[in-house]
């Protein structure tokens, strides 16, 4: 903990690790006059209609089952549960569903909320002591 004491209690732990990585992803405030300096000092490229037409296009069937099949096996599966097998050998009945809803989001541009969830493990870094948070990677 920020004494440095061990803490064997697992709700302990758990506000340990939520503290410290919180304040380390902690997102700095930016206002809208910050944004425009940036913009014009920085000068991004800007996005060819023809592109912005490509990249707002609905998403195809055949885009989605190629998303699909390209995922890696034995990997750790998202919130809901579901490894990338579930989603390759269930295609037939879940891409059609699937398409909808993600047209779906990108025309009206609303996002479920549960999309927003995550699993984070942590990860030990290589020959460091575990017993210190600063040690893990999510």
């Amino acid at each position: 903990d920020e004494k440095g004491e061990y803490q064997h209690d697992l709700e302990k732990k758990k506000q340990i690790i939520h503290q410290y990585f919180q304040k380390l992803y902690k997102r700095e405030e930016i206002g809208e006059e910050q944004i425009r300096e940036y913009l014009e000092k920085e000068q991004p490229p800007i996005i060819a209609e023809n592109l912005k037409e490509n990249l707002n296009k609905r998403i195809t069937l055949t885009e989605l089952t190629q998303a699909i099949r390209s995922q890696k096996n034995n990997k750790t599966p998202g919130p809901n549960g579901l490894p990338g097998e579930y989603y390759k050998v269930m295609e037939e009945i879940l891409l059609p569903v699937m398409l909808d809803l993600f047209n779906e989001v990108m025309t009206d541009t609303k996002m479920p909320d549960t999309w927003r969830d995550a699993l984070i493990s942590l990860i030990p870094k290589e020959g460091t002591d575990t017993r210190q948070i600063q040690n893990y990677r999510p």
